[in-house]
């Protein structure tokens, strides 16, 4: 597999003032919001292209693809 290439992203200050507004435990269940979001559309596309799949697998492959591999 080839490297990937590092990309810096910066968010506008509209977004980190809304984000310097929020307390900590709201940070980090915004966090956990967008992995749980990821997540949820990894499974879907895997289910989609592997319908016949256990569901032990489809995890697996869901763990696989959400840890960058």
């Amino acid at each position: 597999m080839g490297t990937r290439e590092m990309r810096i992203e910066v968010i506008d200050d509209a977004t980190a003032a809304m984000y310097r507004r929020m307390t900590p435990l709201e940070r980090v269940m915004r966090g956990l919001g967008a992995c749980a979001f990821a997540r949820g559309v990894i499974r879907a596309s895997v289910k989609a292209k592997h319908p016949a799949w256990s569901e032990e697998a489809v995890e697996r492959e869901v763990a696989r693809r959400f840890a960058g591999a």
